[in-house]
């Protein structure tokens, strides 16, 4: 069969051309919908970009503080290794805080044993001379004197060995000097580490 065209040749190419491609004709809204589908896509890419990004950035964040909590309980551990050896020390320094003469008790304690008609006129730590120790022990000497009769002194020694700090640190009360003068009576306690 032949095919004859009446057509003139300007519209015979037009519909010749027409032809050539599909053989369809495609509609006008579907290159409008791909590049509109297009554009969404790519801002769907970025926004997901950006989001992972921020993401990525917290991630390291929270790992750079789980390395510091992991650094803090690497140190706790040490702590806690440690820990009996401290407490240890810390029971010899309360014992050795607790036998530490601690003067302004001591003296406030002398000073509250006192009876009220003694004065004391001196207090001195003497050096004792009891051969060759690694520790010098000294002698607490309470000198004073009372006006009034009785044996002052013996009430004054009596609470001095009741008194807690004082029986502490010293155990040996020596027996007391008196020197009797015509107005006052002298006195001199001697008090003795063991």
């Amino acid at each position: 069969m032949i095919e004859i065209s009446l057509l003139p040749v300007d519209e015979e190419v037009k519909a010749k051309s027409a032809q050539k491609g599909l053989g369809f004709a495609v509609p006008r809204f579907i290159p409008r919908g791909f590049g509109v589908a297009v554009v969404i896509l790519l801002a769907m890419y970025f926004l997901s970009h950006m989001r992972a990004s921020s993401l990525s950035s917290t991630l390291r964040d929270k790992e750079h503080t789980l390395s510091d909590y992991r650094k803090d309980a690497l140190k706790a551990q040490t702590i806690e290794a440690k820990l009996p050896t401290l407490r240890e020390r810390a029971n010899v320094f309360q014992t050795r805080l607790e036998k530490q003469k601690l003067w302004s008790r001591m003296l406030q304690e002398i000073i509250l044993c006192c009876p009220d008609e003694v004065r004391i006129s001196e207090i001195k730590l003497v050096p004792l001379r009891t051969g060759t120790t690694a520790r010098e022990a000294k002698e607490l000497v309470i000198s004073g004197f009372y006006e009034s009769g009785g044996n002052l002194e013996m009430v004054f020694k009596e609470r001095l060995q009741k008194a807690k700090t004082m029986a502490t640190h010293y155990q040996i009360f020596i027996p007391m000097t008196t020197q009797p003068q015509a107005d006052r009576t002298n006195f001199w306690i001697h008090c003795r580490e063991q």
